[in-house]
């Protein structure tokens, strides 16, 4: 079987056309492709993420914000992935010009215009014109694409394609009988990338709902890594022995004194952290809730200033007996 015809300008701007939109939905399904847009829009918003968040206690340390980030960008990524088939797809008619234009100017360079004959034998294909022929065998051939106006056949090799317009064919009968021969030979049936395929039938709240309720869930989990995760990597309590007493205070804090002197006094082992020095120290002053200060950490409990409710009972469950409210009836009045 012979087709002649002649291959202008505007056919090959329609098959890059139809090869860009079906490469865009390849690459919304495949998994591949997809997480390769999504590393690339990681790199590309990392800049803005480390700048912005940097300023933060509990991410002034590149582990959390690296972490923090990465958990955000996995978990959007997977609710993409997720919804991607339930919602439509976002095409800049801009962009899209702007690479069919670039696409139709390489295809152009290594094109046959003018008049063509495809062959469509046993062996294969073969096209010709008055300087040169290309064969491919069918075993080559990855797919069969027909729009209304051109009928191409994709090749496993990329940059190849087949390209048939519509006009040669004398009717639609003729060219159902083409494609039908096409498919037995090259074993592929064909796509119609004219026409969007029908979604399945749902009802029309599922259809509405599930996306929803998968975006809400993956932006609840995103909130969650950003509220939470540097919390839980900066809490120095899961680290902390049980009679273990952690400090955290500043060198011009009066409370910050009295304690001090307190548990010098009453012999109690303690590690003293400063907020204002130690980046680290403040991080983990952050993570506790702490809003003034001192803090004291002992064991798995939390005690505020010198709240007595608090500090007293925290170190009696370690074995340590204090008094640091006593000396003076006006303590009460300096706690924070």
């Amino acid at each position: 079987m012979e087709i002649s015809y002649e291959l202008t300008r505007d056919d090959v701007r329609e098959v890059q056309t139809q090869l860009l939109a079906v490469r865009q939905q390849e690459a919304r399904k495949s998994p591949r492709q997809f997480a390769l847009l999504g590393l690339a829009v990681g790199l590309v918003c990392w800049p803005v993420w480390d700048l912005a968040a940097r300023n933060r206690p509990l991410l002034a340390e590149t582990a959390p914000r690296l972490g923090v980030y990465l958990g955000v960008l996995g978990v959007a990524l997977l609710t993409a992935w997720l919804v991607r088939s339930r919602t439509p797809m976002v095409r800049s008619p801009w962009l899209d010009a702007f690479l069919i234009r670039r696409m139709t100017w390489q295809a152009l360079r290594k094109t046959m215009l003018g008049p063509l004959t495809l062959s469509i034998g046993e062996q294969g294909l073969v096209r010709r014109n008055t300087r040169d022929e290309f064969k491919a065998a069918w075993s080559e051939v990855r797919d069969i694409l027909r729009s209304p106006r051109v009928l191409i056949v994709r090749l496993k090799d990329p940059r190849r394609v087949f390209v048939v317009p519509t006009r040669a064919f004398p009717d639609a009968p003729g060219a159902a009988a083409v494609v039908e021969r096409l498919e037995a030979l090259a074993g592929h049936k064909s796509v119609d990338v004219g026409s969007a395929p029908e979604a399945p039938a749902r009802p029309w709240r599922v259809r509405a709902r599930l996306p929803l309720l998968l975006g809400l869930l993956g932006l609840s989990v995103m909130l969650l890594i950003v509220e939470r995760g540097p919390v839980w990597y900066y809490d120095p309590r899961p680290a902390n022995p049980p009679g273990g007493v952690i400090v955290y205070s500043t060198d011009w804090c009066p409370v910050c004194e009295r304690l001090r002197l307190c548990l010098q006094r009453h012999r109690v082992p303690f590690e003293e952290r400063d907020i204002e020095k130690s980046t680290r120290a403040q991080a983990e002053w952050s993570a506790l809730d702490g809003t003034a200060i001192p803090v004291t950490v002992v064991g798995q409990h939390v005690a505020y200033g010198l709240r007595r409710e608090q500090l007293e009972g925290a170190l009696a469950e370690a074995g340590y007996r204090v008094d640091c409210w006593s000396e003076e009836s006006s303590d009460e009045q300096s706690e924070p």
